[in-house]
């Protein structure tokens, strides 16, 4: 576990960890869920469940650093795109007070492109308990008044998107398209990049060396 830098975000204060290297091996696979289908009667009619099916697509890869030192990853509908020979930076956030935190995203540096978690979507999220209130405020009001029951719904409704705006609005907390725009975000992906350069730069000096294909060692 490696260091890369301390960040504040939405009022929290995160350790930003690394984890850089060249692709040694990869795979994808993909897995079907199928659920539903079954038949029921009632009133002499029969019924059948529709038949729903889920695919998740899972992405592996084992990262060798400039230190030769091997890792192994897996990750859910990320929808990775790499190969081996890219180099990859997968990094996480670990709440100040807290051991460990779940990894944000994986960066190829070679197509510069991004791919974020589902975990690290939900670190912009307002609270749990703020959707709650939001949620229930809308049922209060709507009892008060005696209002119809498709009411209940309407103002349900009109609470969780007022959250939405006060938490990213008056709160003055940022989206997770926001925080790609700004000046924290630049300098995380400028500290990786900087580090990168050593894997290329040790490829340079001795090609034959560099990258190794020894079974993945434990981190």
């Amino acid at each position: 576990m490696t260091l890369l830098k301390e960040i504040e975000l939405n009022g929290k204060e995160f350790e930003i960890h690394h984890f850089l290297g060249v692709v040694v091996n990869e795979k994808k696979w993909s897995e079907t869920a199928v659920s539903g289908g079954g038949g029921g009667g009632h009133g002499g009619h029969s019924r059948t469940a529709p038949v729903v099916s889920k695919t998740t697509r899972h992405d592996q890869f084992i990262l060798q650093n400039y230190e030769g030192k091997e890792k192994s990853f897996e990750f859910s509908d990320i929808n990775l795109a790499c190969r081996e020979g890219n180099t990859l930076s997968v990094v996480w956030g670990i709440k100040k007070g807290k051991n460990e935190g779940p990894y944000w995203w994986v960066y190829n540096h070679n197509s510069e492109e991004l791919f974020p978690t589902k975990a690290y979507s939900k670190i912009f999220e307002p609270p749990f308990w703020m959707k709650t209130l939001a949620f229930l405020s809308g049922l209060v009001v709507s009892g008060i008044f005696g209002l119809a029951w498709y009411m209940y719904i309407i103002f349900s409704v009109l609470g969780v998107i007022g959250h939405r705006f006060f938490y990213y609005g008056p709160q003055g907390n940022i989206s997770v398209k926001k925080f790609k725009e700004t000046d924290e975000f630049d300098t995380i992906l400028q500290l990786l990049d900087s580090k990168a350069k050593k894997i290329s730069t040790k490829e340079a000096e001795n090609p034959t060396d560099a990258i190794s294909h020894s079974q993945p060692q434990d981190h």
